[in-house]
């Protein structure tokens, strides 16, 4: 090249898609970037310069502003946006109203979208997160609230993790060992090194995280302590569904970056990572086995600043977590740390076998307490102990363990003891100061002004936590004692919903049926329908089935289908078998067609198998529709159709739809299909609408396409607006866009006031602003819709036809009017 000639300009390069984003915000950037592509991608300093040349432009976004609009990392205010999709529509040669129109209302949905979780600086409590308290110290001058951090293998292991989400990618960290070994303490750290952009979400069960995962955004780190309660759901499809999700969501480059940091202690990550044994085809835990399954990172992965190759200790997703603090290096570190912090120092003195942190956290003091606890005390933290081995959650509430509490000290000794007495009980094992500041036997999570305990002087705390020591320690020391019945009876009516279905599956494991049956109903009032099932097979029927048959009688009569089949196998398992036949004979005289066809098809092969038809003859001569249904299908699996048939259209006769399908279907088998489109016609003529519908579809299935429109046009003509859903179904099925407009004018010509707006919009959007105009003035005259108004309003200022354009926009701002009824 030489002196005077000059070097190329080079053209920015284009945005890529927006960052994703949640909802209407998602879509709102999505339809903004659909936009810039249509106007041909041009530069920030071009849109800048179309927003100068618009001098009716509502606000004036700076070129950065419009980037990190485009880009989808940032909702400016309303009129900025506004602006943006102004000048892009005009420039793409789009409908400028109705691009304005549509971008105010995804703005203004995106404005409601609330993120998944809180800014990650705003996380300034350790112990919110669970990490464990510590011990205290006779010491003022403590360097913080934790004792000074010494860092181990397990730490650079996550660091790497952390690199991949600051390098923009999404990475897995699940923390594994026993009980206050630093696992939290150690994500705790992580998170500290991320930028202020960061989101920290810390869902509190499976039903939250399911919910909100997918407002999850970009620079979001999901905080998932004690990951098993979030996995292991026995019974319930959701810890699966949850793990799934959670993996692809960590798969979607678009979603990432995303940190997801969990802790779980090895038993429990052992059942997660398990086959199915026995050559069993159910595999619950496929899904968990996938997400925590070693990752496999693309060779050309930058993981981070400076290190732009691949560190193969990336591909586990499990990263152990030591019980102790061995080795020379790491005894160095606390040795100084010592030197700082008494709390380390006093652990280096007296913790054994290098367990440090178990000594911090207030592991022996928590021990010492139990092993002295008074009676009641000790009846609590027992009661604690029994229910998280069995699979309830860890927040425990105050009146599922103080009901439970009589089981553990007996009843006469619970009778005996005073108010006072238990009170001081709930404060010896929930009073942090006895334990140097660590969590006590039962930590309080939750305080209120009511519930159990408490009284005047002290508020109640409606839920605790069993510290992670005692938990640990329960689930072996406790394994083979006895479950008082008090504890089954008192989770029946205080344990939360999710441990429902785990805690009545270890009552039928321990052969406590009765118990096992009250927990299923508990869960099936509670929604989980699962736990029908799981009542149908519960051994020992003949303890439980007085209890369980009234209430599986009462949800049949009020609708359940599955609580019928579930009390007439019970029934019939007890050897009730008359009682079974009488109450599905009561409910099938009420019309409960369930109850018919399963009192013919389970009584038809007994030895009341005669009267069983006898009844269902009785009842079609009556003229009882499900009746005629049951008749009808027991003559066509006999192979007897014309007998069928004729039931079928008394069936029909009577309303029912699924009658009048099965008859029309008998008679195109009999090849009489002009006596089927006569009939249908006749119902059709008389208002009958699944017979306008099964019309349409046998006239399609006949090629019969023209005569089909010629004849919905007729019923559309007579006022039927039914037939115009049936056309319009058509016309989407066979892309005729255009043609849906000519019918939505007909109907909206024919009296049908619902199509009015469709009209007028549909011209719009082909760029017919005049006749669209005339169409919201008719629309907004003939019901009094404000978004007609509005629209017709925005037209006219796109003309400048201002006066009209204010009245409208008047009146679509004015109070509400009772529309008249549409047609």
């Amino acid at each position: 090249m030489s002196r005077d000639e000059k070097p190329p300009v080079r053209r920015p390069r284009p945005l890529g898609p927006p960052q994703w984003a949640p909802g209407a915000r998602g879509q709102l950037h999505d339809y903004l970037h659909t936009l810039y592509l249509a106007a041909g991608e041009p530069t920030m300093r071009d849109i800048r310069q179309l927003v100068d040349d618009d001098d009716d432009a509502p606000g004036n976004p700076s070129k950065d502003m419009i980037n990190r609009c485009l880009a989808g990392t940032e909702l400016p205010q309303q009129a900025d946006v506004v602006t943006i999709a102004r000048v892009l529509a005009r420039e793409a040669r789009w409908d400028v109203a109705h691009t304005t129109d549509k971008t105010i209302g995804l703005w203004l949905g995106a404005r409601s979208v609330v993120y998944a979780g809180e800014p990650v600086r705003s996380f300034d409590d350790p112990f919110a997160l669970h990490v464990h308290e510590v011990i205290e110290s006779d010491e003022e001058d403590l360097p913080g609230k934790l004792p000074v951090y010494v860092a181990r293998e397990h730490d650079e292991l996550l660091h790497l993790r952390v690199k991949v989400a600051l390098g923009g990618g999404s990475a897995l960290a699940m923390l594994s060992g026993e009980s206050s070994t630093g696992k939290t303490r150690a994500c705790w750290e992580a998170v500290q090194s991320l930028p202020d952009q960061w989101r920290l979400w810390a869902p509190l069960s499976t039903d939250q995280a399911l919910e909100e995962l997918s407002l999850v955004a970009p620079h979001t780190v999901i905080w998932l302590d004690e990951a098993h309660t979030f996995f292991l759901t026995p019974g319930s499809p959701s810890g699966p569904r949850l793990a799934a999700e959670l993996t692809e969501l960590l798969r979607l480059r678009r979603r990432a970056p995303v940190l997801l940091l969990g802790t779980i202690w090895p038993n429990f990550l052992s059942t997660l990572r398990a086959f199915p044994s026995g050559g069993s085809d159910h595999d619950e835990h496929a899904s968990a086995r996938r997400l925590l399954d070693p990752v496999r990172y693309q060779r050309n992965l930058r993981i981070g600043p400076g290190l732009d190759t691949l560190d193969l200790r990336l591909r586990e997703a499990v990263i152990p977590v030591p019980d102790d603090f061995s080795g020379l290096a790491v005894r160095r570190k606390i040795e100084e740390a010592a030197q700082s912090d008494p709390r380390w120092a006093e652990a280096l003195a007296n913790a054994e076998d290098g367990r440090m942190t178990q000594y911090m956290a207030g592991g022996p003091e928590v021990k010492r307490r139990y092993q002295l606890a008074p009676p009641a005390a000790r009846g609590l933290i027992e009661a604690a102990m029994d229910l998280r081995r069995l699979g309830h959650g860890p927040e425990l509430a105050a009146t599922l363990l103080a009901s439970a509490l009589p089981g553990y000290v007996g009843r006469t000794a619970y009778d005996l003891l005073g108010e006072a007495e238990l009170q001081r009980a709930w404060v010896y094992v929930s009073d942090p100061a006895q334990c140097r500041g660590a969590r006590p036997p039962l930590g309080e999570i939750a305080p209120a002004g009511r519930g159990t305990p408490g009284g005047e002087a002290r508020p109640a705390a409606t839920h605790y936590r069993l510290s992670d020591s005692l938990d640990h320690e329960g689930r072996i020391v406790r394994l083979d004692h006895k479950v008082p019945a008090e504890l089954w009876q008192a989770a029946v009516e205080y344990a939360e919903r999710s441990a429902l279905l785990p805690l009545a599956d270890a009552a039928r494991t321990v052969g406590a049926y009765p118990d096992a049956c009250r927990l299923y109903i508990r869960a099936v009032e509670d929604g989980e329908q699962s736990a029908l099932l799981q009542i149908r097979d519960l051994p020992g029927r003949d303890t439980w089935a007085d209890q369980a048959l009234p209430w599986l009688r009462a949800r049949a009569e009020a609708g359940d289908v599955h609580a019928q089949h579930v009390a007439v196998h019970v029934m019939r398992s007890v050897g009730r078998f008359g009682e079974a036949e009488d109450w599905l004979w009561s409910r099938a005289e009420t019309g409960a067609i369930d109850a018919l066809r399963e009192g013919v098809r389970l009584l038809a092969a007994s030895e009341t198998g005669e009267g069983a038809r006898s009844r269902l003859e009785s009842m079609v001569e009556r003229g009882e529709p499900g009746a005629l249904m049951e008749a009808a299908d027991q003559l066509r699996a006999q192979g007897n159709a014309v007998e069928a048939s004729t039931l079928y259209k008394r069936a029909a006769d009577l309303g029912d739809p699924i009658a009048l399908r099965r008859f029309v279907v008998g008679l195109l088998n009999g090849v009489r299909s002009d006596e089927a489109l006569t009939w249908l016609r006749s119902r059709s003529d008389s208002g009958d609408v699944d017979a306008l519908g099964v019309r349409v579809e046998v006239m399609l299935s006949l090629g019969l396409y023209g005569e089909m429109l010629d004849w919905l046009r007729s019923r559309i003509g007579a006022g039927d607006f039914a037939a115009l859903t049936e056309a319009l179904a058509y016309f989407d099925d066979a892309g005729l866009e255009e043609t849906k407009l000519e019918w939505y004018q007909q109907a909206a010509a024919a009296g049908h006031t619902a199509a009015l707006m469709q009209v007028a919009d549909r011209l719009a959007a082909r760029g017919r602003t005049t006749e669209a105009l005339d169409w919201y003035r008719h629309t907004a005259i003939a019901t009094h819709n404000k978004i007609a108004m509005h629209k017709a309003g925005r037209i006219l200022l796109e003309r400048g036809e201002t006066e009209e354009a204010h009245s409208w926009l008047g009146r679509a701002a004015g109070p509400e009017r009772t529309p008249p009824k549409a047609t």
